[in-house]
């Protein structure tokens, strides 16, 4: 979290954003994000649980990524649109904030092995209880390491609003969905994991940053 803000100041500094406009937000991001986060994985992922506070109220247990990206990004909104931050260089700023700070999540989650995948003999496979699997927090924060360095690279210069948005979601969406068929012990719905229906709604999203870059008024 210090090193996503790190990032997000230096971001709101070089490209002219109220830092302190911004920061008032980030305390609201973080904690609707995080317990959105969870509540939503008791909700999509053990459901029958949803309603027992023991299990509701333990903000040790698990997480949904896109239940935190879905409930931090709305706090966002709303906190910008209360503090008078322009909406996408906001959300911008925030994204590219997350970035670098979702590396030391996902190499926290491969530290301890949170999201085994199945057995394997890929030679990135990693012994899992001595079983030899897919380890996805493994695989996320070597696609996190690249996206953030061509983030990194490619806004050496000032790009159009909602430029990072467009490279985060229409790359994590593909990504995500792919490995998702490697995971073990997730609830599915109609054969699909509730990050994989996800997926769906973030592709488009990104899609359309895209194109609102290449329009030539946007640039």
């Amino acid at each position: 979290m210090l090193f996503g803000i790190h990032l997000m100041h230096r971001w709101a500094v070089r490209f002219g954003l109220d830092w302190d406009r911004v920061f008032a937000a980030v305390g609201w991001m973080l904690v609707i994000g995080f317990v959105g986060s969870h509540l939503l994985d008791v909700a999509l992922y053990n459901p029958r649980d949803f309603f027992d506070p023991r299990v509701v109220l333990d903000f040790r247990s698990e997480y949904s990524s896109f239940g935190g990206f879905v409930c931090g990004g709305l706090a966002a909104y709303v906190a910008f649109q209360r503090g008078g931050v322009p909406l996408l260089r906001g959300m911008e700023c925030t994204l590219y904030g997350f970035i670098g700070g979702w590396l030391f999540g996902r190499l926290a989650c491969f530290s301890v092995h949170d999201h085994p995948g199945l057995p394997t003999t890929f030679f990135l496979g990693v012994a899992i209880d001595g079983v030899k699997r897919h380890d996805l927090g493994f695989y996320e924060l070597l696609y996190t390491i690249v996206l953030f360095a061509v983030v990194l690279v490619t806004t050496r210069r000032r790009r159009y609003d909602g430029y990072v948005a467009a490279v985060a979601a229409t790359s994590y969406a593909p990504v995500r969905f792919a490995l998702d068929f490697l995971r073990v012990r997730d609830a599915t719905y109609a054969g699909l994991t509730p990050a994989q229906w996800a997926c769906f709604r973030c592709s488009p999203s990104g899609s359309t940053f895209v194109a609102r870059g290449r329009r030539p008024e946007a640039r």
